[in-house]
């Protein structure tokens, strides 16, 4: 934004501008406020501002069709899964749109800077910025997929535990009912002679 702005690429400095204060908005109520982000407003407005600034600062030539694809990532990070294939075709269909109108109305066209060292200028302010959204994002991605990974893990040693405690549960009780078939053995044992000898007595009576 600053390189832009000192640049005379004014629009490509307000183009910066709103996509930091709609980042650090979309950041502050979903860090701060427990607030959802809008995912389809954040991709919305990333096609908004970058189809302006393509126009505003050389087109094919310039800078926007590096950045454009890390943003596109951006939205695959935070929209759901059952999204990404709606976005990816938005995005692609966009982008053919904003080449073939130019390709057929160049004018439209503008070129803020000269070719040669304001163009080599342009592209190297410009190459960061993909390079370090798609390093955040992967290390966000890592990150969560280490968490999750954790998580799964301690919830299968917590399922191994308990299905030891129920197998010792299972052998304790089996253990338990052979030692009351046993003990009702002995004990109809022991009684069946006293109870033969009352019925032989009553017989006899």
């Amino acid at each position: 934004m600053p390189y832009n702005f000192f640049a005379g690429l004014y629009v490509g400095a307000i183009s910066a501008f709103l996509i930091s204060a709609f980042f650090a908005y979309q950041y502050y109520n979903s860090r701060y406020h427990g607030k959802a982000h809008s995912n389809t407003v954040f991709g919305l407005t990333g096609i908004l501002i970058f189809s302006i600034n393509y126009f505003a600062n050389s087109g094919i030539n310039g800078s926007t069709d590096l950045i454009w694809p890390a943003y596109l990532l951006l939205v695959f990070a935070i929209s759901p899964y059952r999204q990404h294939i709606v976005w990816l075709g938005i995005y692609i269909v966009t982008f053919l749109i904003l080449h073939v109108v130019e390709y057929y109305y160049p004018m439209l066209v503008k070129h803020p800077f000269d070719l040669g060292k304001g163009e080599f200028i342009d592209r190297i302010t410009a190459f960061p910025l993909p390079v370090i959204t798609i390093y955040i994002i992967i290390k966000y991605i890592r990150k969560s997929y280490d968490k999750e990974r954790i998580m799964v893990e301690e919830k299968a040693i917590a399922i191994a535990v308990r299905n030891k405690q129920i197998l010792s549960q299972k052998n304790e009780l089996e253990q338990s009912n052979a030692e009351k078939n046993k003990l009702m053995s002995i004990i109809s044992h022991d009684m069946r002679a006293p109870l033969i000898d009352i019925q032989n007595l009553l017989g006899i009576a």
